[in-house]
């Protein structure tokens, strides 16, 4: 029901049917008696569990029962049920409360009056806890009309203990319709999956602030409502959120109507229904015995439907019963499966799911429960037409498939061939060499890079490693021509020959020029081997035109003409010598020297058993150049070598002219597979002088 009472609902009244009225009919002998309570405590139980589904009936016969009088009387003449003078009907003078000539206390004719049960409510006690109070009206005891352990609560069970005087609720979800379970406080209660509180809330105030706890929902802390007077239904208007306040006149013993402010209050004689009518529609409509003189209360308006979705209403404003649906009772907390409603009669409807389609065909449409949210997400996927070079199809959310932005096929490089290629799935940019050719054979041949474009090339190798040629690369001839130039090879001097130059070996010596040979225009330069020099005294060549005339050059039978004074073999040739000039020779590649020679002095020494001549470098590496065994004459030769990738051999051959002079060549020889950097010189002519 959608009023929530904090009183019993349809609590029972007092009856004159013989097993359901307090007082039991009369026995064999017409005397009657009292009895306080057993029957009324088992009708109370009863009554407890008639708000139960199902047993709304039973509680709706008890309420409409009317309020009887139910005092004994003395004898046959008074009666229960009374006379026309008095009795227990009483008539407009006499009443429930009868008057002296008889009624409820007797007359004078209605013999003697049964003494009253009871004084006061306690003299009615019976001690049960689970009964409730009873009380004491008029000298009759009667049962409390609502009992200690009641509520309003459908789908619960009150239990009450004897023993401890204490009340216990069980929640049974038996009660509650499928999808519900039952709450103690608020009743059947549809557990709903949430993520935030708003998902709870079944827009109805008097059941509290409902709340997401863990995932589920879970009931608020409804509205309590009690204005502390025992007889009235007090209610929360789930419209308004405010407690109301309703008189159940069947909370009250016979005699007695509910007031809201008083509680049971004893009312006067009725003589018809006008004076019992306490301007409440959802109680009944009160109605008046006139026999007795007595208000009887209605029964109150049954409000319950049966359909759990619907808010059921007694409205005291409007005077009717409402059944509103509440499409929040039946809301399962799905939003896929589409809002549900509740029909006024058959109950909770299941809702209709949200269209899904959009109507745009490439776009995967999905209802996403987390997001209670239809979600259309664009699929690329489904508008490709297996084309590359048109571009990539996408899908427009709204527009659906939309083509794609072909691939740019030009690169911007004037020599490639751009193109699309459906069967490799890329634009392809294929260089072409041939548009970079200029045509010309000395630049070298142009090249095509497909990032830079055109690319100038090499160009032949013009020089060829030999010093001697002069190496051009001939356009006309679209050839590389290697010419040899003889004058690159003269080293000017006569003695040792003219030297040629071998296109593919560079300069060679020529054959070397007689002894004596006349071999410059100086006076008495002569070829000694292959060093032009003066013609001296002991150089073991007889010259004729000295003066004085050479007879002989050293040895015996020499004239005193042409004495060699020290001149000749032994350590005689020993001692430092100045070079003239400085021999100097340099091979570098890209700034790097290979051999660097500066050979301007050097040291004669005959020792051991050879000439050791010291004070030759390359490079900053002394190299000793030796002869072994030393020269007996004047004439000496000595070399040195470096061995390695690229064997570097040095020579040094002369002639001592006299003791303090000298004359020759020194040479350079390179042999191995990795000379082809350096090219030996031609033959340095040298002269040395003691100093």
């Amino acid at each position: 029901m959608s009023h929530r009472f904090a009183k019993q609902v349809g609590v029972f009244v007092l009856t004159g049917i013989c097993g359901v009225a307090l007082a039991a009919c009369g026995d064999d002998s017409g005397a009657r008696r009292v009895i306080a309570a057993p029957e009324a405590a088992d009708m109370g139980r009863a009554l407890a569990d008639a708000t139960r589904p199902g047993d709304q009936d039973a509680a709706r016969i008890l309420d409409a029962a009317p309020f009887v009088d139910v005092r004994p009387l003395a004898d046959a003449a008074g009666g229960a049920t009374g006379d026309a003078s008095g009795g227990a009907t009483g008539d407009a003078s006499g009443g429930a409360t009868g008057d002296a000539s008889g009624g409820a206390t007797g007359g004078a004719a209605g013999g003697e009056i049964a003494p009253p049960e009871c004084v006061e409510d306690a003299d009615c006690d019976n001690g049960a806890f689970c009964d409730g109070v009873e009380r004491c009206l008029r000298g009759v005891c009667f049962a409390s009309p609502r009992l200690p352990c009641t509520d309003n609560i459908a789908c619960t069970v009150n239990l009450c203990d004897e023993a401890t005087d204490t009340c216990a609720v069980r929640a049974d979800n038996a009660f509650c319709v499928e999808g519900q379970v039952c709450d103690p406080k608020v009743g059947c209660f549809r557990a709903l999956g949430c993520a935030a509180d708003a998902t709870c809330d079944d827009g109805l105030p008097c059941n509290g602030v409902e709340a997401c706890v863990d995932g589920a929902c879970r009931p608020g802390e409804p509205v309590v409502c009690d204005d502390s007077v025992a007889c009235t239904l007090d209610a929360c208007d789930d419209d308004t959120g405010r407690c109301g306040a309703l008189p159940d006149h069947g909370a009250c013993l016979p005699g007695e109507l509910c007031s809201l402010d008083a509680g049971c209050s004893p009312r006067p004689p009725c003589v018809r229904d006008d004076d019992c009518d306490d301007a409440f529609f959802c109680n009944g409509q009160e109605t008046c015995d006139a026999p007795t003189g007595l208000c009887i209360g209605g029964a109150v308006l049954a409000v319950d439907d049966g359909v759990p979705c619907t808010q059921d209403v007694c409205s005291e404003q409007l005077g009717v019963v409402t059944h509103t649906p509440r499409a929040a009772r039946c809301q399962d907390g799905q939003f896929c499966n589409g809002a549900e409603l509740c029909h006024p009669i058959e109950g909770c409807q299941a809702g209709v799911p949200p269209a899904l389609s959009d109507g745009v065909a490439c776009t995967d449409d999905a209802c996403d429960e987390a997001a209670d949210f239809i979600r259309h997400t664009p699929v690329d996927l489904a508008c490709d037409d297996g084309l590359f070079c048109n571009g990539r199809e996408t899908c427009d959310p709204f527009a659906d498939c939309r083509p794609g932005e072909p691939p740019r096929v030009n690169d911007g490089v004037g020599c490639t061939v751009d193109t699309c290629s459906e069967v490799e799935g890329r634009v392809v940019h294929a260089p072409d060499d041939a548009r970079c050719d200029d045509g010309l054979f000395c630049n070298g041949a142009e090249a095509c890079d497909a990032s830079a474009g055109c690319q100038a090339g090499a160009g032949p190798v013009v020089d060829d490693g030999i010093a001697c040629t002069d190496d051009a690369c001939v356009e006309a001839r679209r050839e590389v021509v290697h010419t040899p130039l003889q004058a690159r090879c003269d080293d000017a001097n006569v003695c040792n020959g003219a030297e040629v130059c071998d296109p593919s070996l560079g300069c060679q010596a020529g054959a070397p020029a007689a002894v004596g040979a006349v071999c410059s225009d100086a006076p008495r330069s002569l070829c000694f081997g292959s060093v032009c020099a003066a013609s001296r005294c002991g150089d073991a060549f007889v010259d004729g035109g000295a003066t004085p005339p050479e007879v002989c050059d050293g040895g015996a039978g020499c004239t005193p003409q042409c004495t060699l004074a020290g001149a000749g073999g032994g350590g005689a040739r020993d001692g430092h010598f100045v070079f003239a000039p400085t021999v100097t020779y340099l091979c570098e590649v890209f700034g790097f020297p290979l051999i660097d020679i500066a050979f301007d002095d050097a040291t004669f020494q005959t020792v051991a058993g050879q000439l050791n001549v010291a004070g030759f470098e390359t490079n900053g590496t002394p190299v000793l150049l030796v002869q072994s065994p030393p020269p007996a004459g004047a004439m000496f030769s000595v070399s040195g070598r470096i061995n390695g990738g690229c064997t570097e051999i040095y020579t040094l051959a002369g002639t001592f002219s006299d003791a303090d002079h000298w004359c020759g060549t020194f040479t350079i020889q390179l042999q191995g597979a990795q000379c082809g950097f350096c090219n030996a010189p031609a033959p340095i002519a040298v002269c040395g002088t003691r100093g």
